[in-house]
């Protein structure tokens, strides 16, 4: 079974899905006649990169297309003395207003605003909620999925925890804003390409520590967005800066602190099933694993003697490893030993209600009715069993419990399946000037999982599974004059699902079957046949061929 889905965005001037964010406003003089003009200068605290724009003839100027963080702003005409403001903080989606008022003056004089409120966003009518770095690094996410802080925007509701972890990509787009239908509807992107897979769930959740800020609109939001009637989610990825630093960290849960569920306890407790021993507990209690590695670095690209990207290029990388083994207990019933031979005479002792009647021996019993003979003992007949029943029948596990009076539930197994995940995740941005600057990204997901091995050391039931992802976003931002700025951005996402079974590629010769009817079946569909018998264990899985 495969689900296919992929991507591709070409776009120009997007901004309400762009990454980043955009700093605006109006500049006036004491007296509050506008004044035009003005070199208006943005700097990035963390990378030192500047952007610097002219006010038009009313007075506004605008700044689009900024990387999010810390800015330092700054304004000079001759005539008036310059002009600065602490840092403002410019998130994901954020369109600032930062008026400025100059006095008149020697422009080598300046004027510092020291003491003013925190600059709101008042230019847009958007509801949502910007989550950052920080919050990722200081609240518990079970599972490392940053799915679980989306109900963090108003409005929202995860329909379906995100607990399985972040190769679960149902869970992380299980989410219902404003009332809108769970997990329908939505638009998700990372660095406003495009992440959206098949059913319209989200193709890939980044690792945390490559996570700068998540956005989540929930209403009101311009038509740049058109796939969706819901919200939407925005994950912009880290950027290297002049300094190198990163992040390291580790997720261990295993050990005697993990319980065990109801059927284990239910096994190790019964009398039943042995005295009840420090070496029973030990040999049936699980030992689930859950290893998570991840790790961030970044900053300018260096190379001593030969090149010095400081102020100009940066580089980020970021990896995420998840290597769990989950224990599954499950109890089910098999056929006893006797019972794969006929012999169902044990179930005669209690009560009549078991016997088995001969299907050969069916004849009419009056109008309306029929009439069988019993089974003599209660034992099917060897000569009636078919060689291909004979066949299958060793590929029943063995009971390995005592279960019910009539050997129901006789067969206990703990499984442990296996989920593992890689993720390598690698930016760079790079300033050619102030007027020209791009960035490239490059994501990469593979997932491994192996389920419901039902009988031990045996392929007649198991299941694979497997979730490759591969993103690519490439951005150019080019001043053309002060009026005009140029955004094109490309990007793909290609995402598959991948769904096998152990009991594939089966030789179907075993049980009897021609060659002649073997020949006209597709390969890629042959597979141990289901046998579902009620109430026993099931073998063979669907062959997943479509």
């Amino acid at each position: 079974m495969k689900h296919f889905a992929i991507s591709l965005l070409f776009c120009l001037a997007a901004r309400a899905q762009d990454p980043r964010g955009s700093i605006v406003g109006q500049i006036t003089d004491t007296t509050g006649a506008v004044v035009p003009g003005v070199s208006v200068k943005l700097t990035h605290l963390d990378t030192n990169v500047s952007t610097t724009v002219v006010s038009n003839a009313q007075g506004n100027y605008e700044a689009h297309y900024l990387p999010t963080g810390s800015y330092r702003v700054a304004a000079e005409l001759a005539g008036f003395k310059s002009w600065s403001r602490p840092p403002v903080e410019l998130r994901i989606g954020d369109r600032l207003r930062v008026d400025i008022q100059l006095e008149v003056g020697n422009i080598a004089e300046s004027v510092e605003v020291v003491a003013q409120a925190p600059v709101l966003e008042t230019t847009t009518g958007h509801i949502g909620q910007v989550i950052d770095s920080k919050t990722f690094a200081n609240m518990p996410m079970r599972s490392g999925s940053i799915a679980w802080l989306y109900a963090m925007a108003p409005a929202t509701v995860l329909t379906s925890l995100p607990f399985d972890g972040p190769w679960n990509i149902d869970q992380s787009s299980n989410i219902a804003v404003g009332g809108s239908p769970r997990g329908q509807g939505m638009e998700f992107a990372v660095d406003g390409v495009s992440n959206n897979s098949y059913n319209g769930g989200t193709a890939f959740v980044p690792p945390p520590d490559m996570v700068a800020e998540v956005r989540v609109d929930t209403a009101t939001y311009d038509a740049a967005i058109g796939h969706t009637v819901g919200g939407s989610v925005n994950v912009s990825l880290k950027s290297g800066t002049n300094s190198f630093r990163g992040t390291l960290g580790t997720f261990v849960a295993s050990g005697p602190m993990m319980t065990r569920n109801f059927f284990t306890n239910r096994f190790i407790f019964d009398p039943t099933t042995g005295p009840v021993t420090p070496e029973k507990i030990k040999a049936n209690t699980p030992s689930t694993r859950w290893l998570r590695y991840s790790a961030s670095v970044g900053g300018p690209v260096y190379i001593p003697k030969l090149y010095d990207g400081r102020n100009k290029m940066f580089w980020q990388f970021g990896y995420q490893t998840h290597n769990r083994r989950r224990p599954n207990a499950t109890v089910h019933t098999v056929p006893t030993p006797e019972q794969a031979r006929g012999d169902f005479s044990a179930l005669l002792a209690l009560g009549p209600i078991y016997q088995i009647y001969d299907p050969f021996t069916t004849r009419p019993s009056g109008a309306t009715r029929f009439q069988r003979s019993p089974l003599p003992g209660n034992i099917v007949p060897a000569s009636r069993i078919d060689p291909m029943a004979k066949n299958i029948l060793k590929y029943f596990p063995a009971p390995n419990q005592a279960g019910t009076q009539d050997f129901l539930n006789n067969y206990a197994r703990t499984r442990f399946d296996s989920q593992d995940l890689y993720q390598p995740v690698a930016r760079v941005d790079h300033n050619f000037s102030e007027k020209h600057r791009t960035f490239a990204r490059y994501s990469h997901s593979d997932f491994y999982g192996h389920f419901d091995e039902l009988v031990s050391g045996s392929p007649v039931r198991g299941r694979k599974r497997q979730r490759p992802h591969r993103g690519v976003a490439l951005d150019n931002v080019v001043v053309i004059n002060p009026q005009m700025i140029l955004d094109v951005r490309y990007g793909m996402t290609w995402f598959q699902e991948y769904q096998s079974f152990d009991n594939m590629g089966w030789d179907l010769k075993e049980f009897g079957l021609p060659q002649s009817l073997i020949s006209q079946l597709d390969p890629k569909g042959i597979s141990f046949p289901v046998i579902n018998v009620s109430g026993l264990l099931q073998l063979g899985n669907d062959g997943g061929f479509s």
